[in-house]
């Protein structure tokens, strides 16, 4: 909406709308009036990470929910029982309890309005690495040109994840929208 409450056509595709345009168009003027993380609009209480997401703003939203749909069934978060590490289990030790997973998104869960805070000298205390000291592991969400090995907190979230000394089960996942190709044509 625009200042006045009127509605603005926007210029980008459905398919095309990345976390840039949703910022623009939804999460600040959702946030402004409280000047608050999207998160604290839509929660009824704490939401504890499973997994944090580190991906690049500029992939088609819907493409990046997609891949963190595969990520869900493919981890079996929310089937009771099913195969890990290789063997079949019931139950299936990451399964939920029947809740969907909550994934870590900077986007919803920093407040944008206060982006500075976050402009730290030990990147350790920034909500990025506190969200994956809480979280049983990372996934990296790549976007169909990989962008996100472009980006210095993309590459910071891979290193912290894949280091980690604290944490010994800490997983860390990639999932892609890239569709391949087996050669065959």
């Amino acid at each position: 909406q625009g200042p006045d409450g009127e509605l603005v056509e926007v210029e980008v595709a459905f398919n095309e709308v990345n976390l840039y345009d949703l910022d623009k168009y939804v999460i600040r003027p959702a946030t402004e009036e409280k000047q608050c993380a999207m998160v604290e609009l839509m929660a009824s209480g704490e939401q504890p990470p499973d997994f944090f997401v580190s991906h690049f703003w500029a992939e088609p939203i819907l493409e990046f929910f997609n891949c963190l749909l595969a990520h869900a069934w493919a981890r079996g978060f929310e089937s009771e029982d099913g195969y890990h590490n290789g063997q079949y289990m019931s139950p299936h030790p990451l399964y939920l309890g029947g809740r969907s997973p909550r994934y870590w998104l900077c986007a919803y869960a920093n407040n944008q309005w206060t982006l500075a805070s976050e402009l730290v000298e030990d990147l350790a205390e920034t909500s990025f690495a506190r969200a994956m000291r809480i979280s049983m592991g990372t996934v990296s969400v790549v976007d169909r040109s990989a962008g996100c090995f472009g980006r210095i907190w993309c590459v910071y979230e891979l290193s912290y994840s894949v280091s980690r000394e604290d944490k010994k089960e800490f997983m860390y996942d990639i999932v892609t929208a890239k569709e391949w190709e087996d050669g065959s044509d």
